[in-house]
Order: structure tokens, then C-alpha cells, then sequence
């Protein structure tokens, strides 16, 4: 049983949330008793695995990157390692980026991970094509996309929110303050995925790197948030639920 990943580690190990669950063993299997031992079919049982313990199944998620505000390379060099390590091609469907890229370089790289790239302008951008705000619909969900240093305050919610009602959507991604938060307000949801270099702002210097991951399933929505704290990628998850009736999730 050495080198074999028990459940637990598993469930704690952010390499081994939505965007990582490929990288587990395959030849690894949880026998449905008491204990491990080797896979005869390591890809059928893996996606097994993965759905019964980890709660997802591999096969249907239609996962969302949401990400910005990196300032690269005038307050960041570059995205942390331990993110790079885990954003690879091929397990993204979608990128929404709030912004603030500032070079070419960077757009390309996000390009290398998913070609479905959606980018708001950010007031340091030197791309002037981006547009100011952007809607796109992912399955059953209506997404808006802003940098946010227009709205007044910066990162207020009921401006945001005044801003999400304005584009007629459930979910509103923003950036500008480089601070993560997410709400359920007034029917909808409204997300900041901070900083993804953990560049400064001015609000604040204190900033650990975040991104956000969305895990899109007909009318629910899964919300992961990976911050870097201390050296240690931490992951939480947030629950969404949309109804039938609007364009409101709860």
C-alpha cells in the first residue's frame, strides 16, 4: 500500500481537486471494501473512483477558469509555480479573465491552456480590442464578465450588483481589488477571483494569488477557490443553485 494515496490525503490534496483529478495514479483503485489493489481496467475504474469518493464525475464537468488582475511583469513576474504546475491544456473548456494582463505574453499562455478565451479590458491592458464588459451563456448559466475599476466604490456589492442586473445575468465575475470574495445577493452571485500572480493593487499589498474554477452542471454551479497561503495552495468550495424561473441562483 506505500505510495498509494489514501481517501483522506486525496480529499486534502488541492492536486487533486477538479482541475488535477486526472493526475491520480492509474493503476490506483479503492476496492469497494477495505483497502487498495491494482486496477485491471485503470481508466474505467479511475473515472469510478473519482465519482463515487471525490464527488464529480470526470467525464461531464464543464470547467470554467476564471482568473485576472496578473500585472505581469510590472508587480508580478510571473504566475506561482504551484498554479502553473496545475493549470496544464486540456482540462479547462472555458477561460474568463477579468483583466489587467498588460502584455501579449500573457494572453498567449492563457490561449496554450483553453483556445474559448474571454477577456475583459483592464485599465493597464495594452490590447485596446477587449471589450469593457462581455456575456457569454456556459450551459445553463448566463455569465458577465468586467474588470470592475468602473464600477464606484470599487468591489461595493450593491454596485455590482446594480451592474449584474444591468447585463441580465447569474453570475457576474469582476477583479480590480486583487482580493477574492464571492456573494449571493439579490438573486444572483457575483465573483472576484483576485489576483492569479498575487500583484499588488492600490488598495492593497497584501495579497495572497487566487483563482477561481467553476464546475458547471446544468443548474448548479460548484465554485473552487484555490488560493496560495504561506507557500500551500488551500482549496474551498462554494455551492450554487439555479432556478428555473430567472436568471437567479441561490
Amino acid at each position: 500500500m506505500s505510495g498509494i494515496p489514501f481517501l483522506s490525503d486525496i480529499k486534502k490534496n488541492p492536486e487533486y481537486g477538479p482541475i488535477g483529478y486526472l493526475s491520480i495514479h492509474p493503476d490506483t483503485l479503492v476496492h469497494w471494501g477495505q483497502f487498495h489493489r491494482q486496477a485491471p481496467d485503470p481508466a474505467r475504474e479511475r473515472r469510478r473512483f473519482i465519482t463515487r469518493y471525490l464527488g464529480f464525475e470526470g467525464v461531464k464537468m464543464v470547467l470554467v477558469l476564471a482568473l485576472g488582475d496578473l500585472h505581469i511583469p510590472h508587480r508580478a513576474p510571473d504566475l506561482p509555480a504551484k498554479f502553473k504546475s496545475m493549470l496544464v491544456p486540456g482540462k479547462i473548456q472555458h477561460i474568463i479573465c477579468t483583466g489587467n494582463l498588460c502584455i501579449k505574453e500573457v494572453h498567449d499562455y492563457l490561449k496554450t491552456l483553453c483556445p474559448d478565451l474571454h477577456i475583459a479590458r483592464g485599465e493597464y491592458d495594452e490590447e485596446t480590442r477587449y471589450p469593457e464588459t462581455k456575456t457569454l451563456t456556459i450551459g445553463q448559466f448566463k455569465l458577465g464578465l468586467c474588470h470592475g475599476h468602473q464600477v464606484i466604490p470599487w468591489g461595493d456589492l450593491d454596485s455590482l450588483a446594480m451592474l449584474q442586473r444591468q447585463l441580465d445575468v447569474d453570475i457576474l465575475v469582476t477583479g480590480h481589488t486583487h482580493q477574492f470574495t464571492a456573494y449571493k445577493h439579490e438573486g444572483g452571485v457575483v465573483i472576484n477571483p483576485g489576483s492569479a500572480s498575487g500583484a499588488y493593487s492600490s488598495i492593497t499589498y497584501d495579497v495572497n494569488p487566487s483563482f477561481v474554477l467553476m464546475d458547471i452542471d446544468g443548474l448548479r454551479v460548484v465554485v473552487y477557490v484555490y488560493e496560495l497561503i504561506d507557500g500551500e495552495v488551500k482549496v474551498d468550495k462554494i455551492d450554487f443553485k439555479k432556478t428555473t424561473a430567472t436568471h437567479s441562483a441561490h
